[in-house]
């Protein structure tokens, strides 16, 4: 299929460079790596508070230059196994491009009691976001996803106090308004005692000097912290909370001494015994499960938008839709 030399050749430099980075002691900007790592073993809570936060988004009108989608934030709050509250925010986002960036006008559509729209939903002038802030090539559906991202913080600040709060995903912001939400968390953190912190399913986000390979074949269950995050006060933790789990979470953690940090452990400990993923916390597979928009509610909400807009601009965003799907056609067709 292949010439042999050439193959082997490719291989040979991918094994090299797999080797430098096992071997990799440098040093990562924003981050001061533990020297050793301390292993902890989580112990049993059987009556803990904890409260999970997590949000997602459907698109229903794309395009090069906006795109107008759905997005639900959910939040709930958890007695050992028992759900004893939540919250709910359903809201539309039309992100467009601006001569410097990315802007957002959202549009609230349903809350839960206790949920005001005004407490939770960014103004338009909290998502405008730089070009420079965002990078890649994917840069219009990062800037899409500020709205939801920032609602999450603003929703999680409803229930510090009274709970450890854990969102889905690390705390790392995607622009200013993002930072500003979670430095205001981490202040209400620290003034009510309560830890917060972000629950990764992946590493795809941190350097690999981070993530030592001791950490993805140690078997059992245990907790280690793995560097200070100097850029936003916080420490960075890898977690296997199960035996059966196939590989570590990251958590990061804002605020908390050394007590509160262990408690955190031991929660998310005895929280992650669903049988379906086992060490992945329960209150996380329920937000998300509760969070989420799928692809036939969007579809349901895009015909009855279709139905009631005005022909012509309806022609035009068809059009401009088609543009976009020529390379899915193309990879449908030699996949075949």
């Amino acid at each position: 299929m292949y010439e042999a030399d050439a193959f082997k050749s490719a291989i040979k430099a991918f094994e090299s460079e797999l080797a430098r980075l096992k071997a990799s002691k440098r040093s990562v900007p924003g981050y001061e790596i533990c020297e050793e790592l301390d292993f902890v073993e989580p112990k049993p809570a059987y009556d803990f508070d904890l409260a999970f936060c997590d949000g997602g988004n459907y698109p229903i009108f794309n395009s090069s230059y906006f795109i107008f989608q759905l997005n639900r934030i959910f939040a709930s709050s958890w007695k050992g196994r028992k759900r004893t509250g939540y919250f709910s925010v359903d809201f539309l986002t039309l992100t467009r491009r601006t001569a410097e960036g990315f802007s957002s006008a959202v549009y609230p559509l349903k809350a839960s009691p206790g949920a005001a729209f005004g407490d939770v939903l960014p103004s338009e002038a909290e998502t405008v976001v730089d070009y420079r802030e965002l990078m890649g090539l994917d840069a219009l559906k990062a800037a899409s996803q500020l709205p939801r991202r920032i609602a999450e913080k603003k929703l999680a600040r409803m229930l510090i106090g009274n709970h450890v709060v854990v969102l889905d995903g690390l705390l790392q912001p995607e622009c200013q308004a993002e930072w500003s939400a979670i430095k205001e968390l981490r202040s209400l953190s620290q003034a009510s005692g309560y830890p917060i912190a972000g629950l990764a399913k992946t590493a795809a986000l941190l350097d690999p000097a981070l993530v030592p390979t001791a950490l993805l074949d140690r078997q059992g269950e245990w907790y280690v912290r793995l560097a200070r995050v100097t850029s936003r006060g916080s420490d960075l933790y890898a977690a296997k909370f199960h035996r059966a789990a196939l590989t570590p979470y990251f958590v990061e953690v804002v605020a908390g001494d050394e007590r509160s940090v262990e408690d955190l452990f031991s929660a998310l400990f005895s929280d992650s015994l669903d049988p379906h993923l086992p060490g992945y916390p329960h209150g996380l597979i329920d937000a998300d499960r509760n969070a989420r928009v799928g692809m036939r509610e969007a579809e349901r909400l895009r015909g009855e938008m279709l139905r009631v807009m005005k022909p012509d601009l309806v022609k035009g965003i068809l059009l401009g839709e088609r543009t976009l799907g020529t390379h899915d056609l193309l990879n449908a067709l030699n996949s075949m």
